[in-house]
């Protein structure tokens, strides 16, 4: 028997086993998909189904579904960097109601780990399709524990510029987890964005950041009323100095007028109080149900730290300070309830003060 005949029968046998995972691959995915499928109609049942006893069968059978949907991806992740030809394969034909098949894909790519990067971000130059694009941008997500580093930053900015408004949010979500280093370009992005969502999307990865590289570029975004009171918030994090000092500089520098400055200052407490009720949301679901004794408890992890009050009325208190109990007192600044024993107001935070804005509401009402 010839060599070149043993080397043939080895290449064909080869084929053969090639073709042999390939289909065993094939076959796991769209298990997978019919899985997913299965569940989800199944949720829409469970939310329709009034009996109890038939909310407790189809909560059952999602179970089951949701064990055997495990068990396919754990073969997936085993397969290895075999199976990333495959996944990327069908991150292609993904529509907007494949949603959660797209992600548990992603995630077992993600879950193989740096073998998938290169197919990834070789995917990611050739998609077409919206959905695609998303699946193969979320790679990158907080699941990722790979660096963003420049040869992946280079190829995810181009996506900036991106027709649909979801690829672009998605890209910025992404170039803010690369922090210091995509700071200059989510600021380009953010001077030429039209978008107003996505533009709050990159004020809040810039937020993340506090890098100093984004000053000359929000002192800019100052003169867009839609996003001035986000970027005065902004600067004042970076820099440290208060928000009341940077409006009252746009003033004195004529870009906004009394009127506006009042505004202005309302629009930012108000900015303020819901950045404090969600820190503390935040902090309550932390420490199961259980709500700071003092606002100090917040800083630094939940929020930097708590901003201070200016209404914009002559003559009233411009303060950050924090006076415990639930009736304002008018003193200024906030007034928060930390009394366990008061389920009606126990973790309830309003502005201390009781006269009215400029559209005619009392500010404790907030």
């Amino acid at each position: 028997m010839s060599n070149s005949f043993l080397f043939s029968l080895r290449s064909r046998y080869k084929q053969i086993v090639s073709w042999t995972d390939q289909n065993k691959y094939r076959k796991d995915i769209s298990l997978l998909r019919v899985k997913i499928k299965k569940i989800s109609q199944l949720y829409k049942k469970y939310e329709s189904t009034e009996k109890k006893e038939g909310k407790q069968q189809i909560e059952q059978q999602i179970k089951q579904l949701q064990q055997e949907k495990e068990q396919i991806k754990e073969r997936l992740v085993a397969y290895g960097e075999k199976v990333i030809p495959e996944i990327i394969k069908s991150l292609e034909t993904v529509t907007e109601k494949d949603g959660y098949f797209a992600e548990t894909l992603v995630n077992v790519l993600q879950e193989i780990g740096e073998p998938s990067l290169p197919a990834v971000l070789t995917a990611l130059k050739k998609a077409k399709s919206t959905y695609e694009k998303i699946a193969l941008l979320s790679f990158f997500n907080v699941n990722y524990k790979g660096k963003i580093d420049k040869d992946v930053i280079d190829v995810i900015k181009k996506f900036l510029n991106d027709k649909n408004p979801d690829v672009r949010k998605k890209t910025v979500e992404i170039l803010g987890r690369a922090g210091e280093d995509t700071v200059v370009i989510l600021c380009e992005q953010l001077l030429k964005e039209k978008n107003e969502e996505i533009k709050e999307s990159i004020l809040y990865e810039l937020e993340l950041t506090k890098s100093k590289l984004a000053l000359p570029y929000l002192e800019k975004v100052l003169h867009d009323p839609t996003l001035r009171a986000s970027a005065v918030v902004l600067i004042s994090e970076i820099t440290g100095e208060s928000t009341s000092s940077i409006l009252s500089r746009l003033y004195s520098q004529k870009k906004i007028d009394k009127k506006e400055l009042r505004r202005w200052k309302e629009e930012i407490t108000k900015n303020n109080l819901v950045r404090l009720r969600a820190a503390l949301n935040i902090y309550y679901a932390d420490y199961d149900g259980v709500y700071p004794e003092n606002l100090e408890s917040l800083v630094p992890k939940y929020i930097s730290r708590i901003p201070e009050v200016d209404l914009g009325i002559d003559g009233f208190p411009v303060t950050n300070k924090v006076t415990y109990g639930k009736q304002p007192d008018n003193t200024g600044g906030w007034i928060y309830c930390n009394d366990k024993n008061d389920p009606d107001y126990y973790g309830n935070i309003i502005v201390n003060c009781t006269e009215k804005d400029s559209l005619g509401n009392v500010w404790s009402s907030y």
